[in-house]
């Protein structure tokens, strides 16, 4: 096995590299090293604090509307509750 695609002399690097007998970690390394340096960059920047501030803030408006839904719904559930009481009563 040369890494060459069937029927074309192009060599891929991943099926060369598992094919040499390069071994994963050294792959995964390389990996591990783009994600940290994306991550840098990630932390750098300004963007990413507004970025989790505004998580955050999606975060409890999202808490207060179900909860708001939740009170609402036992409301509506309390009162057509005593509705149908007081009209299966006449």
């Amino acid at each position: 096995m040369t890494g060459e695609a069937p029927g074309t002399s192009e060599t891929y690097p991943l099926c060369r590299a598992l094919v040499v007998g390069v071994r994963r970690p050294v792959l995964e390394t390389a990996r591990m090293r783009k994600a940290l340096t994306l991550f840098g960059k990630f932390a750098k920047n300004e963007d990413g604090a507004a970025l989790v501030e505004y998580t955050v803030l999606l975060g409890i408006m999202l808490v207060a509307v179900i909860a708001t839904i939740i009170a609402v719904g036992a409301w509506v559930n309390s009162h057509w509750t005593s509705l149908n009481t007081a009209l299966a009563g006449h």
